[in-house]
């Protein structure tokens, strides 16, 4: 797996319909597993773990609309993409939830091959990843 996911750094937002702050992650979808209702579907993803910035693969909710987008485009798993991790109030946890197609990661492949010389991987990440590990705690 491309380590480019390390130097993008997540971005935090407010999100409407939670009433709450969110953070934008990148991430490759594995695999659509089986429906949770008529809009949701359980996707299998990877992720950088926050504290050791290693790849895992986590669950993630998403939408019945988002996976026609990739199959409209012909898209076909690993999908790299983002997705929302909103704090779940109700299990003390956080949700991760995949909507829509971004294909940031691989806009930026190029300019970070070139620019980091991958020495200070570990550095970047830890600094890219303190607030996100600072709101989930």
């Amino acid at each position: 797996m491309d380590k480019d996911f390390k130097y993008i750094k997540p971005i935090k937002t407010y999100d409407e319909y939670w009433n709450r702050d969110c953070f934008i992650v990148p991430c490759n979808i594995l695999d659509v597993g089986r429906n949770i209702d008529e809009n949701k579907r359980v996707a299998l993803i990877e992720r950088l773990d926050f504290t050791t910035g290693e790849f895992i693969k986590h669950h993630a909710i998403v939408y019945k609309k988002t996976v026609e987008i990739f199959e409209n485009l012909n898209l076909n798993v690993p999908i790299r993409t983002n997705c929302k991790i909103i704090k779940n109030v109700y299990k003390n946890g956080l949700n991760f939830i995949i909507y829509g197609y971004y294909n940031t990661p691989a806009i930026l492949h190029k300019l970070f091959d070139e620019t980091f010389s991958g020495d200070n991987d570990q550095e970047i990440f830890i600094n890219n990843y303190s607030e996100l590990n600072h709101w989930r705690k």
